[in-house]
């Protein structure tokens, strides 16, 4: 059984369209979705995402508010500009890899 919330049921549903068929035929009784996946709408044109996050891993950020946030932030404001240093300024935000972000 797979049982899929929120990030989950996007997880599982990527599996069920790129993971060999035959794995899955093994390893999957049954899948259960328990939350709907939406993508929110774009807050700004394309090129802010491009010019801030989506410009990240570039400059070899891969994570943020990690552990080596301040060396990261300060490689963000020194490469990618006052926008991208703007973006990535938060106290209270907690760790997680760019691509999550990306995604979400």
């Amino acid at each position: 059984f797979y049982l899929g919330w929120s990030q989950g049921t996007v997880q599982m549903f990527y599996a069920l369209a790129t993971v060999e068929e035959s794995f899955l035929q093994d390893n999957l009784y049954k899948f259960v979705a328990f939350a709907p996946c939406t993508i929110c709408p774009v807050d700004g044109p394309e090129s802010y995402w491009e010019d801030t996050l989506f410009s990240f891993p570039s400059i070899g950020v891969y994570d943020i508010y990690g552990p080596n946030w301040d060396r990261d932030y300060a490689k963000v404001c020194d490469q990618l500009g006052q926008e991208a240093c703007d973006y990535a300024s938060c106290d209270w935000c907690q760790p997680m890899s760019v691509q999550s972000e990306s995604h979400w």
